[in-house]
């Protein structure tokens, strides 16, 4: 399949459409972009091979399934049970990236333990010879995880965001043009999915949930011109 995509380009070329006509072939020799129909299958075919060199551990166990990496676009997340078998996957990640002409940027690549006990005198990690920074919290795919798993500091963020995200609108919530279904519809849509991004999927305390529900009622009072 490789060959046949490369084949595809080799002799590839291209012209230009403008107001002024076609302008004459020229030589492209970029390959596949990003965009292109091709890229993220290409994508996922280079990363199932890098993966192929991490050895499968004692992931984290999620209703009777075991998960040891989450791949998503160009981020790779591993999940382990020891420092250990980290370091070991880590290494395998190295060479596997290396084997195709890859690098992994360490400066870039963060590691986490995700526990309610004392993280203070963790082993360090290293990639390509440099020491691995330690946090305590990251955002992945939006939502942000902490160490020990507590859903209250990323509602709390979501909901500061919902907050900017209202009053970056509070030209449209004044316009006495749009009528009030249109505006609980953008009110819906956009400030509502903001704030409750992943809630569903998620254990909300009884506090957190009255929190969500009087960020809500507060702003469509706004809408409606309720002080």
């Amino acid at each position: 399949m490789v060959s046949l995509i490369r084949n595809m380009f080799e002799q590839f070329r291209s012209q230009v459409q403008t107001v002024e006509g076609t302008t004459e072939e020229f030589q492209t020799s970029v390959g596949i972009l990003q965009g292109c129909i091709l890229s993220p299958h290409m994508f996922n075919l280079f990363l199932h091979c890098v993966m192929s060199y991490v050895e499968v551990t004692n992931g984290a166990m999620i209703r009777e399934i075991v998960i040891n990496e989450l791949v998503y676009a160009y981020d790779i997340d591993m999940l382990t049970r020891s420092v250990a078998e980290l370091q070991t996957e880590a290494d395998n990640l190295e060479v596997g990236s290396g084997t195709f002409g890859m690098k992994i940027n360490e400066n870039i690549t963060k590691y986490m333990r995700v526990s309610r006990l004392n993280n203070r005198s963790l082993p360090k990690i290293k990639l390509n010879g440099a020491e691995i920074e330690w946090i305590d919290s990251f955002i992945y795919l939006g939502s942000q995880i902490t160490k020990d798993n507590n859903h209250s500091v990323d509602i709390k963020r979501r909901l500061a965001l919902g907050s900017t995200s209202f009053k970056a609108l509070t030209p449209i919530w004044k316009q006495n043009r749009i009528s009030v279904k249109l505006k609980l519809k953008l009110f819906s849509s956009i400030i509502i999915l903001i704030a409750k991004y992943d809630c569903e999927i998620r254990t909300v305390r009884i506090d957190k949930s009255r929190q969500l529900a009087a960020f809500e009622t507060k702003l469509l009072r706004r809408i409606a011109g309720i002080t």
